[in-house]
């Protein structure tokens, strides 16, 4: 049985054209694919395949000048779009509605500069990978605190996602998450730092030690929900901003340009994965976003993503958003 599988396998191989075969050869080298079975690559070919043929049509229209952005191959692309989803997920539970958190508006009279990029200004920790856990609301919190951190005192210190992913009973670590839930934690707390309490992505005992707080917080702010507006002067004159957003079937693989995509939605139910807002920008006429992910370099832009500014709240950018204050 096994031998007809493997044969199986070689021939569903054959039948494609060589370089799509040297397409999958390069994935599962690069990304260290090994799979248990030969009926389970089938699968996973299969799979890759069909993404494939999707980041080829997408980048045909883009050479046409019919979209902002490309799409290529990564570390998620023998993944259908709903084990994505399930893998990058916010959390499975009911988010909570923190009713006493109300936006804080700043009352800023002057003009806004066109530009922005806290991470030429040092605020801005590397790109880290939160693997196969689904904990990006952890990353997206400590980015918010490495940069209030950094802009209150001149320091940059990688924070520990562990120590949210162990220790915060309100969120549910590689189960998902809430930015708020984990900045109350992190204003109560306190949170160690990166190199003393290292990220393991997996669920672990609690081994904090109050002992070595690397950063308390005094509280956040909340952008107005839906306001492109607030979270850009938030970003300019606060720091990196904690967001929310929908990472839709062709976040998945992108890898350069500006994100327009009409498909992604706004709404707070769609709302599946928390990144960091480190500043904004133009480029021929359209505005952006510059966010940073947390699945490594090897996704989009060195670990960014430039997503559409001032597209009606395009992917929920500032539907739900936070800021850190020390």
């Amino acid at each position: 049985m096994k031998l007809i599988i493997t044969l199986l396998l070689a021939n569903v191989l054959a039948a494609y054209a060589l370089t799509d075969k040297e397409e999958w050869v390069n994935f599962k080298s690069k990304n260290k694919k090994v799979y248990k079975t030969a009926l389970e690559e089938m699968k996973r070919f299969s799979t890759f395949q069909s993404n494939l043929r999707k980041i080829k049509a997408h980048n045909a229209k883009e050479e046409q000048g019919l979209s902002s952005y490309r799409m290529g191959v990564n570390a998620f692309a023998d993944l259908t779009p709903n084990e994505f989803k399930d893998m990058m997920t916010l959390s499975n539970s009911q988010r909570p509605e923190d009713k006493e958190i109300t936006p804080t508006k700043l009352h800023y009279d002057g003009e806004l500069p066109t530009e922005v990029d806290w991470r030429k200004k040092g605020a801005v920790t590397e790109v880290k990978n939160q693997s196969k856990c689904g904990a990006c609301w952890s990353f997206s919190t400590t980015g918010t605190v490495e940069g209030a951190y950094f802009i209150k005192t001149g320091k940059l210190v990688s924070l520990s996602e562990q120590n949210l992913v162990d220790c915060d009973k309100n969120n549910y670590g590689c189960g998902g998450g809430y930015m708020t839930t984990a900045l109350k934690y992190i204003e109560k707390n306190g949170i160690m730092a990166d190199k003393d309490y290292p990220y393991e992505a997996k669920d672990d005992k609690c081994r904090f030690n109050k002992s070595n707080i690397a950063v308390k917080i005094t509280s956040f702010i909340r952008i107005a929900s839906g306001d492109e507006q607030d979270l850009q002067e938030k970003v300019e004159l606060v720091g990196p901003v904690s967001i929310a957003i929908e990472a839709n079937k062709n976040f998945q693989f992108y890898t350069s340009g500006i994100f327009d995509d009409i498909s992604c939605q706004s709404g707070i139910q769609s709302l599946g994965h928390a990144v960091l807002a480190v500043g904004y920008g133009s480029e021929k006429g359209k505005d952006y976003w510059i966010v940073k992910n947390s699945w490594a370099t090897d996704w989009g832009m060195d670990g960014y993503i430039l997503m559409s500014r001032n597209k009606n709240n395009q992917c929920g950018v500032a539907t739900d958003a936070v800021v850190a204050i020390i």
